[in-house]
């Protein structure tokens, strides 16, 4: 990834996010959030995408349906545009895994992995 680091663009975390991510930090990066719908769960799961990739890890993100496959697809794109995002599942197929893809996003239901979002730093 070089020497660039990335950041979330025009999001600030709300105080039990930041509480959160320091948390989730702490304990080796393991963890549940737990939250009602609406309160930023997908921002603090960004934030921890580009903890990620800011060290050169490479991220698998699971979700439950097309839906939130959607949804994550949409936010990475529009908070995080320095990175290449590409996805397989409900019905398109805009890239493919590759040994390079930083990384995916997928469907539990699937179990070759063939609904995933592939996130890689450009």
């Amino acid at each position: 990834m070089g020497s660039s680091t990335l950041s979330l663009r025009g999001i600030a975390l709300r105080a039990w996010q930041e509480e959160a991510l320091r948390s989730w930090i702490a304990h080796s990066r393991t963890g549940v959030v737990e939250a009602v719908t609406g309160t930023g769960k997908t921002t603090l799961g960004l934030a921890a995408v580009v903890d990620g990739l800011n060290r050169g890890r490479k991220i698998l993100i699971v979700v439950p349906s097309t839906p939130l496959l959607d949804q994550w697809y949409e936010s990475v794109r529009r908070s995080l545009p320095k990175v290449a995002v590409g996805r397989r599942g409900g019905g398109s197929r805009t890239t493919s895994m590759t040994s390079k893809s930083s990384s995916q996003l997928c469907t539990p239901q699937f179990p070759t992995a063939s609904q995933f979002l592939e996130v890689r730093f450009s």
